[in-house]
């Protein structure tokens, strides 16, 4: 974040009580904020990002060594009014929202874009306080301090994609555009300012073609991995594609490894030992692709 780094910390003893770091150039914490769970940011510019909370929307500001909250919704009684959020975000233009699907052919997260409440709500306490529903909202701030705002609302939202597709936690945003990977149809998802999509469905080598999105939030670049499911993890070889605003497929290095994250141009490794943790990263930069693969975008 500019200047600044972002650390999410979570203890093996308490896994769904997380905190939040803000880390300057020494490495040095400065700010801290607890958080529920979330486990990943989507990042707006270099002050501003919004961690995917499982019962938050929020945008957060890097301020003069401060991490600000801007705006937080809460959702209350998600499943009864229509989300059941294993994950949330937020962008300027609107708040993205995940539902639990489960059927016979589909099961996994569906998408949804969420408008933002016109009425706010604001708590100047941090009690939990029983209001009415529909009149005056509960308040539950947790983490947030006491001058924060929280809108409470009913999280209706606008289905994105097909009934039957769904999505991975994998999210970026940058200038206006959001990326979301759709995981069953190998579709790489791009929405703009108003919520329109544009759809890119990928090229695979075969249907035990498995893939994953990493964006590169520094850096604004889409990376996807693919492998081979069914194979021994001995066995296993990941390719790391790169795609192009042109919406070409950039075939890069093949890993040996699963990468935690992709971050300032660098692709990150953890290897674990009986009693360490050790991460190494391998630099992108310089990397020439085996061949480009062109994919044409397609309808809704």
């Amino acid at each position: 974040m500019g200047e600044y780094k972002v650390l999410i910390y979570a203890s093996n003893n308490k896994p769904m009580k997380r905190h939040m770091y803000l880390l300057d150039k020494s490495n040095l914490i400065v700010d801290d904020m607890k958080i529920d769970a979330a486990q990943s940011f989507v990042k707006v510019n270099d002050s501003i990002f919004s961690p995917e909370d499982v019962s938050y929307a929020i945008m957060i500001k890097v301020k003069e060594k401060e991490l600000v909250v801007e705006e937080a919704y809460e959702f209350y009684n998600g499943p009864k009014h229509g989300i059941n959020t294993p994950g949330t975000f937020m962008n300027p233009e609107y708040i993205v929202g995940f539902d639990y699907i489960r059927n016979e052919d589909t099961e996994g997260v569906q998408l949804f874009l969420i408008d933002r409440p016109k009425k706010k709500f604001i708590n100047p306490s941090r009690r939990h306080m029983g209001y009415d529903f529909k009149e005056r909202p509960p308040f539950d701030y947790g983490f947030l301090s006491k001058e924060d705002t929280t809108v409470i609302f009913q999280p209706y939202g606008k289905l994105v994609g097909k009934s039957d597709e769904t999505f991975s936690s994998d999210n970026g945003y940058k200038n206006g555009t959001t990326y979301i990977w759709a995981s069953t149809h190998k579709t790489l998802i791009r929405l703009d300012k108003s919520g329109d999509m544009q759809r890119s469905k990928v090229p695979i080598a075969s249907e035990n073609t498995e893939m994953k999105m990493y964006f590169d939030h520094e850096a604004g670049e889409v990376y996807l991995l693919s492998w081979e499911s069914g194979l021994e993890d001995a066995e296993r070889v990941y390719t790391l594609n790169q795609i192009t605003a042109d919406n070409q497929l950039r075939p890069l290095l093949n890993l040996y490894f699963f990468p935690m994250v992709i971050d300032d141009g660098y692709v990150y490794e953890g290897r674990k030992g009986k009693k360490s943790f050790e991460v190494y990263r391998y630099p992108l930069k310089g990397q020439v692709p085996e061949k480009v693969i062109p994919f044409g975008f397609e309808g809704n």
